[in-house]
């Protein structure tokens, strides 16, 4: 994993609240977060389904639906330059040039009436100005690039001809076509079973240092979070309750939201009749809880908790959270 510096930011994200209207009424989805993503650097993003997981990074992306989805307000910041003052046009040129996005299911991404070459080579043409013959050419060199056997008989393959993890491999080579500054992976893996998981991530991090992209990296799993990323943002019901480095984090989780998420992980040197679950569900956006969104389902919750809100506040060296508990430890 690479340590970038502080001072090499590819993506400042200040304030972003995207807003659903539905027949229900109206909830904020993402609730005026802050991220921030270095170049060279690997930042994952962790929380419970339903969290604003996938909804941040369509946001950055700026691929909200409206309606019924919009980014009402907060600044997105990709090298120097404000996404939220680009035309609709200017977004189509930085999408898939300098940022793209890895789906977790790549079937419902794929064309299921085109071959795998026809794909990848309109998506390199329409980047690159390369002529049908080039764009052909670059699709099997880029297939060979993500470790596909035989990538002169992939390109001719329809979607359902392919696997699920050889599907996900052709979805990393187009993302991989115009050479990005950011990838956004969006639970990559989610699909597949163990073994081709693994291929799978240890592919994308020898691809992140031979290549130097950045990457979002989207998960509920933990150890995988914890394997291929510099840094972590723990999110609950539309916040960032934590962030920090992936090493601060994990050893010492401050917020007992990642703490319980932390538990709930089988570990192979303790033996236990049960795993620890957390207590509840999310809470809906609808009607979320006053103060700490978490205060209904945790053990440490007091008065304060459900009053105010509280603000991310450093604990460590690169190591935020946003908890009344962890600052009295802090401060005791």
């Amino acid at each position: 994993m690479s340590k970038a510096s502080a001072n090499e930011s590819l993506l400042q994200v200040r304030g972003l609240r995207t807003r659903f209207y539905t027949y229900e009424g109206e909830f904020d989805a993402v609730s005026g977060i802050d991220l921030d993503i270095r170049k060279n650097e690997s930042v994952g993003l962790v929380g419970e389904t339903g969290c604003g997981k996938s909804v941040t990074a369509l946001s950055i992306m700026r691929l909200i639906q409206d309606p019924p989805g919009k980014i009402v307000s907060g600044f997105l910041v990709f090298k120097g330059e404000d996404l939220m003052s680009k035309s609709i046009g200017q977004m189509r040129a930085i999408r898939g040039a300098h940022i793209t996005m890895i789906f977790q299911k790549p079937m419902t991404s794929l064309n299921p009436t085109f071959r795998i070459g026809t794909q990848m080579a309109d998506i390199i043409s329409l980047h690159k100005q390369l002529g049908k013959k080039e764009a052909w050419a670059r699709s099997i060199e880029l297939l060979k690039n993500v470790r596909v056997a035989v990538p002169e008989n992939v390109v001719k393959r329809y979607p359902h001809e392919l696997s699920g993890g050889m599907r996900q491999r052709v979805m990393i080579a187009i993302a991989l076509s115009s050479n990005p500054d950011l990838i956004i992976a969006d639970e990559p893996t989610t699909a597949l079973d163990a073994t081709i998981q693994k291929q799978i991530l240890t592919l994308i991090d020898d691809l992140r240092q031979e290549f130097g992209f950045s990457m979002l990296f989207i998960s509920h799993d933990l150890r995988t979070i914890y394997n291929v990323c510099d840094r972590i943002y723990v999110m609950y019901a539309g916040k960032i309750v934590e962030f920090g480095d992936i090493e601060s984090v994990f050893e010492y989780p401050a917020h007992p939201y990642f703490s319980a998420l932390m538990n709930s992980l089988p570990k192979f040197d303790i033996k236990k009749d049960s795993l620890g679950a957390i207590p509840g569900t999310i809470p809906s956006l609808l009607n979320p809880p006053t103060g700490c969104r978490f205060h209904p389902r945790c053990p440490f919750a007091f008065e304060l908790c459900e009053r105010e809100t509280p603000n991310l506040r450093e604990v460590g060296k690169d190591h935020r959270v946003a908890c009344f508990r962890a600052m009295e430890g802090k401060n005791a």
